[in-house]
């Protein structure tokens, strides 16, 4: 993955309205409704414990027809204990007619890409909220470039995951313009799928079959 480019704050910066105390207002909005003190304790509590950081998150897929998926995201654990969520989130996954499916959804290598930024967006709003740093407006852009020939068995010469992946973060942040490429590099180097996309992680494949009855 290359090194994200940076947009400084001026191309996003909304316009004027002309009424400081407006303007004051909405920004201090942007970050009050995160739970600043819940994230600090919970840091704290972790550093004292790391056990506690520990977090998995589970999903199941299932084929629907042709290339059509549902996939559900349901419960999770943090700190060893179960976290229910009060209903599972569900996404459907397809292919674009142009790769012979029936375009009911993104492909999965678009919500991977959706993944990377919206994580990133995540990390950078969450960041800024815990440093009390006014985040007026954030959009990260990115495009992932594919080798279809060996997802089609033409070729073994070439990966068969994106080759080069490219970022443009667009923010619009109440810090000097060195500062907030600073602040972003960081919020990127602390986002999880990054960190996937870029050292890879080992994937352990069970395989249980499910033998039809005679």
């Amino acid at each position: 993955m290359t090194a994200p480019g940076f947009v400084p704050s001026a191309s996003l910066r909304h316009p004027s309205n002309n009424n400081s105390e407006t303007e004051t207002e909405t920004m201090t909005s942007c970050i009050s409704n995160f739970d600043v003190q819940a994230l600090r304790d919970t840091a704290q509590a972790i550093s004292n414990d790391p056990a506690l950081g520990a977090t998995t998150f589970s999903s199941t897929s299932s084929w629907q027809r042709d290339s059509l998926v549902e996939s559900t995201i349901h419960d999770f654990r943090v700190g060893g204990a179960a976290c229910t969520r009060s209903r599972a989130h569900r996404v459907v996954t397809d292919l674009p007619p142009e790769l012979f499916g029936g375009d009911q959804g993104a492909t999965p290598l678009e919500l991977a890409l959706s993944g990377l930024t919206a994580c990133i967006t995540t990390t950078t709003a969450v960041r800024a909220a815990a440093a009390g740093v006014i985040l007026r407006s954030l959009r990260v852009d990115v495009e992932g470039d594919l080798d279809l020939r060996p997802f089609l068995d033409v070729t073994e010469e070439v990966r068969v995951g994106f080759q080069r992946v490219r970022l443009v973060v667009r923010i619009d942040v109440d810090l000097p313009e060195a500062e907030a490429e600073r602040f972003v590099r960081e919020a990127v180097a602390k986002s999880p799928v990054v960190d996937l996309f870029q050292l890879g992680t080992e994937v352990v494949v069970q395989q249980q079959a499910e033998v039809a009855a005679g």
